[in-house]
């Protein structure tokens, strides 16, 4: 087995998300299988994962990181790269002394570009499927860099088809969502929940009108919640996403609750757990969110969600992009809900058997010993 003396692991936010989820379980794993090293945590800022990842015996390092995000792609602003010159020093300081680097999603533009000029070994973690002008940057990027890379998904994999490097597909992991005493229901509604950031491609407004498609009686028997909120400033989306409800005359049906550090709630409330992304998914961390609590989840038939969910079996697929079709099964649960009980089962038996933090665990430690 390898021993490393000194491991850096850098994740490009401090929030409480997919990503960041599975990145407290990487700095889990690599506290576990390295208990003698000292382990660096590089994060941009301080924020709400750093408490979690202080129970781990760590040094967090809270430096601003070269970050390329779409956003600021769009808007022309190419910062980034200026940050690569001026933080040389911090960089250098901290490459010449590690023998294991792990750089969570291909974002981290500075880690990704001065790791190639150190020898250490070295792992990307990939979580995303960029598009346009990220994407070039992206796949150039990595291929200067050389590094092994983990997808999350085949999905994933597939849209870095050209990156001939080797590669590992390890899907996500995480603890179960823990069962709450359900309140008992006196009206026989269905609960329908999506959660989830709010933004251009979730597919939140896609869900209102599914519910506009439904007959009025059935309108009457359901109940929604649409829970996250915005990146940064981009408060527009949650703005058109409310309007769009108030259009249809649905406060009485729709709620939009704020994000929540423990959706155990939300997930627990639920009978439908919706992810009606109009993209494909890298993964789909909600669908298995859902599955851990027997919820049935009905998602979008692309990216990562068709690798997680079996048609019919665990969940339901359905076109993407398609209100109709999503409607059409929303009304299929409302005529017969037994059909919940079915889809429980088999969604609890696919989490414990793929997607629980001991699978992903062990899976991940045997990557880093086969760099």
């Amino acid at each position: 087995m390898t021993k490393f003396k000194n491991i850096t692991l850098v994740h490009p936010s401090n929030e409480l998300y997919g990503s960041d989820k599975m990145f407290l379980l990487i700095v889990e794993a690599i506290v576990q299988s390295n208990v003698d090293a000292k382990i660096n945590v590089v994060l941009p800022c301080d924020g709400p994962l750093t408490n979690l990842i202080s129970r781990f015996p760590v040094n967090i390092i809270f430096h601003p990181l070269g970050i390329l995000r779409k956003a600021e792609l769009k808007k022309l602003n190419f910062s980034v790269f200026y940050r690569l010159i001026f933080n040389f020093r911090f960089y250098h300081r901290l490459l010449k002394n590690t023998d294991l680097l792990y750089i969570n999603t291909a974002v981290v533009l500075d880690f990704i570009f001065y790791s190639k000029f150190y020898k250490l070994k070295k792992v990307i973690h990939i979580h995303e499927i960029p598009t346009g002008l990220a994407n070039t940057i992206f796949v150039r990027l990595i291929k200067f860099n050389k590094a092994p890379l983990i997808y999350i998904s085949k999905a994933v994999q597939n849209a870095f088809s050209s990156i001939n490097v080797p590669y590992f597909i390890l899907p996500n992991g995480i603890n179960q969502v823990p069962f709450l005493n359900k309140e008992i229901s006196l009206n026989n509604k269905i609960k329908i929940l999506l959660i989830g950031r709010i933004n251009s491609w979730k597919g939140q407004n896609l869900l209102v009108e599914a519910i506009s498609l439904l007959k009025e009686e059935d309108k009457k028997r359901v109940d929604v919640r649409i829970v996250g909120d915005v990146y940064g400033d981009q408060i527009y989306f949650k703005t058109d996403l409310i309007d769009n409800i108030n259009r249809n005359n649905f406060t009485g049906i729709i709620k939009v609750l704020p994000f929540t550090k423990t959706p155990e709630e939300h997930y627990n409330w639920a009978d439908l757990v919706v992810v009606p992304s109009l993209k494909p998914e890298p993964f789909g961390l909600v669908a298995i969110e859902g599955m851990s609590v027997g919820k049935l989840v009905i998602a979008a038939n692309h990216g990562g969600l068709t690798e997680i969910i079996k048609d019919r079996f665990s969940g339901i697929l359905f076109k993407p992009n398609s209100a109709f079709e999503l409607s059409k099964i929303i009304s299929e649960v409302i005529q017969n809900p037994k059909i919940l009980d079915f889809y429980s089962a088999n969604a609890i038996s696919e989490y414990k058997k793929n997607y629980t933090p001991e699978v992903y665990i062990a899976n991940f430690n045997k990557i880093i010993q086969n760099l």
